[in-house]
């Protein structure tokens, strides 16, 4: 009898410990209900401009789930008079938030806005900066005389097979100015808007390469386009890094769509480049060798004992 009374009491016990963890949960949901409609009129004063109605719902709701949401929102409403300080701190605490690097970014483009470039280039953060805050980081640090910093910083920047957001173009516009880009550069940049398909950059590059090199520029611009251009194999007589990089690509597209016609291309252009190649160093290559390793070139034959070389 003894045992089974305890066995008794201890169900009893355990019943009334369902009881209460299920009435407190009833409790929590209905004081989160209560928070969440706070939390709601709180966004309705917000945009109604009802600010210190805001504030007052926002210090009510400090043990909401979404109180840093709230606490954003405030300091968006003050961001053109927020110190760094403040923004590290909003910063500090919610560092395990979107949030947190949000207000950052509103804060630095602000800064952007207005022209506080001092504040702007100390406060800027290079890890994860988009290429038009790197763009209007440089700007900015070329405004404030560091000219050879600003100006070692954009080829990375510029080398790219897409176009830059705006900032970046004003940028470019001071490099190029001042001398910093070159024929490679260029050609870089040319090759990998071409590979990326970005027709209206490609025309662009193509046209501030050199005079000596600018012909090459629109040929590469047109063979990005119709591949099948590399078939007309008089095109590219020249033996140049230039004409090489154009066929090489060329023939790369021209075989994702036909490959006989671009191992077609292949074979003359070793036929004519080797038996060239061979001629042009004929004097250096010992009698009865063959001009080309193909074996299509004529072996050359022996001089006639006498004959004048």
């Amino acid at each position: 009898m003894i045992v089974v009374g305890r066995t008794l009491a201890g169900l009893r016990a355990r019943a009334l410990c369902v009881l209460l963890a299920l009435f407190s949960l009833h409790a929590t949901a209905d004081e989160l209900g209560d928070k969440r409609q706070q939390y709601l009129a709180a966004l309705r004063s917000l945009d109604s401009g009802q600010i210190e109605a805001f504030q007052a719902a926002k210090a009510a709701l400090t043990d909401y789930p979404l109180y840093p949401y709230l606490d954003y929102q405030d300091h968006l409403l003050r961001l053109n008079h927020l110190t760094p300080a403040e923004v590290a701190a909003f910063r500090e605490r919610w560092n395990d938030s979107p949030i947190a690097d949000r207000l950052y970014d509103e804060w630095m483009e602000d800064l952007e806005r207005r022209g506080a470039w001092d504040v702007f280039i100390t406060h800027y953060e290079p890890a994860g900066a988009s290429a038009d805050r790197q763009c209007t980081y440089l700007r900015a640090l070329d405004r404030s005389g560091e000219h050879d910093a600003a100006m070692a910083a954009v080829a990375p920047l510029w080398l790219v097979g897409t176009s830059q957001p705006k900032p970046c173009d004003a940028l470019f516009a001071t490099w190029i100015e001042r001398g910093r880009v070159n024929n490679r550069l260029v050609w870089e940049r040319l090759t990998l808007a071409i590979q990326a398909r970005s027709w209206d950059l490609s025309r662009y590059l193509a046209g501030l390469l050199s005079v000596e090199l600018r012909k090459q520029g629109e040929l590469f611009y047109r063979v990005g386009r119709e591949p099948t251009l590399v078939q007309d194999t008089a095109r590219f007589t020249a033996d140049d890094s230039a004409t090489r990089d154009i066929l090489r690509l060329g023939l790369r597209r021209l075989a994702s769509t036909d490959p006989d016609a671009a191992a077609a291309v292949v074979r003359r252009a070793g036929r004519g480049r080797g038996c060239g190649t061979a001629r042009r160093r004929g004097r250096a290559r010992r009698p009865g060798r063959r001009a080309c390793r193909s074996g299509r070139c004529a072996r050359r034959r022996p001089p006639r004992s006498g004959r004048r070389r």
